[in-house]
């Protein structure tokens, strides 16, 4: 292989890694869920993508799984929207607690394993 071809390689190499940097970092994360709290919608060992842009200019709906960091550990929630607050509620309400807006860092959207993958819905 030749220096140039090597070079085209690198370059190539570099921008993939970027570009992958600034999706992970503002655009979709993958999370792997750990508790029981939002069963039977989410499992242990399931993993999901969170979409990160989705609440920059709206807030969450009634009903939303979302994904926020509390304590530096993150958490997967379903919320209920009563007026500027969000609440986070798991499946049987318990635990219930408030939610600041910059806590939140995306929308739950699809359970990519395991497979087959399958979106996430609200209310289900």
């Amino acid at each position: 292989m030749s220096i140039d071809k090597k070079k085209e390689w690198l370059i190539a190499l570099g921008i993939a890694v970027f570009i992958a940097l600034i999706v992970r970092g503002f655009v979709v994360e993958a999370f792997r869920v750990c508790s029981t709290d939002m069963e039977p919608t989410l499992s242990v060992g399931d993993h999901i993508l969170v979409a990160k842009l989705c609440y920059i200019f709206s807030s969450p709906d009634d009903g939303d799984v979302v994904m926020f960091s509390d304590d530096g550990k993150h958490l997967v929630r379903r919320v209920v929207v009563q007026g500027p607050i969000v609440r986070e509620d798991n499946q049987d309400g318990a635990n219930a607690k408030l939610i600041a807006p910059d806590q939140i860092i995306g929308k739950a959207f699809l359970v990519y394993w395991p497979w087959p993958p399958r979106l996430i819905r609200g209310n289900q």
